[in-house]
């Protein structure tokens, strides 16, 4: 048997109960005892045990948790739990420092494809880009309104483009977002005093 460093026993008999069970812990310390060495990496998984000679550490995966006990000349001398690290593998790709911006991948194509047949629209009806020299705030939202209200009432489409009416809300909303970051000067919402 592997043999436990000082102090470690009590460690020891919280991962049996919270983590491994025992089988698996007498798999680590028997693999660290029966190792020539005694130092090494033990990983248990579907197929039981596996040993990386290039780490001196037991890890036990389970139910998200991972444990991990370090063994040096067949002694164990550390053990830590914690959350699953996940695997990092090497590729050709370069680094792209963009983990707190937005996600644009997680919108919907047709969504957008549809707000663009709307702004396409009123590119023709008006002018490319009018809704950009501003639309004060309570217009935008009752236009909004009037299309959520009319697909509510079981219209899908708007009968003047042919367009879904929430294409044609979502359009009202996202020039309201832009305006609200942009031209506070329309912001024309009733106060109450």
């Amino acid at each position: 048997m592997c043999k436990v460093k000082d102090g470690m026993s009590a460690q020891i008999d919280d991962l049996v109960n919270e983590h491994y069970g025992v089988a698996h812990m007498a798999q680590a310390m028997n693999a660290a005892a029966n190792n020539n060495q005694g130092n090494g990496s033990y990983r248990s998984g579907p197929g039981g045990l596996i040993y990386e000679a290039s780490k001196s550490q037991f890890t036990h995966n389970n139910t998200g948790a991972q444990s991990t006990i370090k063994i040096q000349n067949g002694v164990i001398t550390d053990i830590t739990t914690g959350p699953i690290e996940q695997p990092t593998t090497k590729t050709n790709e370069g680094i792209k420092h963009d983990n707190e911006k937005p996600d644009l991948s997680l919108l919907s194509s047709m969504a957008i494809i549809e707000v663009g047949k709307v702004m396409t629209f009123g590119k023709k009806k008006y002018t490319a880009n009018n809704w950009r020299g501003g639309i004060v705030y309570t217009r935008l939202i009752a236009a909004a309104l009037r299309h959520i209200f009319a697909f509510l009432g079981g219209e899908s489409t708007d009968p003047e483009s042919g367009i879904s009416h929430a294409a044609h809300a979502i359009c009202c909303l996202m020039m309201l977002l832009e305006f609200q970051q942009t031209r506070p000067d329309l912001d024309d919402r009733y106060k109450q005093l």
